[in-house]
């Protein structure tokens, strides 16, 4: 994690806009696979910097009216997805968004559901390598190919 300071709210602000530019670029490269989160309860998994593996669940949201609802829409577009994360460290989940950037790879529903019998393993088992679907070939922490880590974690 990153820790920036700032000399005056303006410098926060510029590159608070900076990220945001870097988020909607990012999204752009990733528009196909950011297409397959549309819908919810897809599942994906996400190794982590520190080399474990988060699993998460797309959840779906609605906007309370339609200024809400662009503004969900515009974040979607952004790259930014919500749902309910779990890990070995989190087994219950915890709600919250991830940027499709962070994703490594899809996995089925049934090797979701095969993760949360197990206890959320934090290596990719062969059963989780087989549930593997659609896979990031933008992911910068590992890369994953045909279902294998072929990359060392940066």
């Amino acid at each position: 994690m990153t820790v920036h300071s700032f000399e005056t709210g303006a410098e926060m602000l510029k590159e608070l806009q900076e990220q945001g530019k870097r988020a909607q670029e990012s999204a752009k490269r990733l528009d196909v696979f950011l297409k397959e989160f549309r819908e919810p309860g897809t599942c994906f998994v996400q190794i982590h910097p520190y080399g474990f593996l988060i699993y998460g669940i797309v959840e779906k949201i609605e906007g309370e009216d339609e200024e809400d609802q662009e503004m969900l829409e515009e974040s979607f577009l952004s790259g930014y997805i919500f749902c309910r994360a779990f890990s070995s460290v989190c087994p219950r989940g915890e709600l919250g968004s991830i940027h499709a950037s962070r994703i490594s790879a899809i996995i089925s529903k049934e090797g979701f559901e095969w993760a949360r019998e197990n206890g959320w393993p934090e290596t990719l088992t062969r059963e989780l390598q087989e549930a593997v679907t659609v896979t990031n070939t933008e992911y910068s922490h590992g890369i994953i190919e045909n279902g294998k880590v072929v990359d060392e974690i940066k």
